[in-house]
């Protein structure tokens, strides 16, 4: 028959070994699930500078387009033609 005592101390090794790592992985997971959020709110970050890029050349592109528009009127009024 298997001694009873004999088994007491694997088992309680194995016990303590498996709290370690458990411990030791809910602590790298909770590094890594911080580490995560500050990449997405750098993410955000940079996507919001991404948005506001965009905007602003479509503005430049606008008041290129308007711009040009002027000239030409200014042009015209200068020349006497009509448009």
């Amino acid at each position: 028959m298997i001694d009873i005592n004999a088994l007491v101390g694997p088992v309680v090794s194995a016990l303590c070994a498996f709290a370690g790592s458990w411990l030791a992985f809910s602590t790298r997971l909770t590094r890594v699930e911080t580490k995560l959020e500050s990449i997405e709110a750098k993410q955000d970050k940079h996507n919001m500078v991404i948005e506001r890029t965009y905007k602003l050349e479509s503005d430049m592109d606008t008041m290129w387009h308007r711009h040009d528009e002027l000239k030409d009127e200014v042009h015209d009024f200068k020349t006497g033609g009509t448009k």
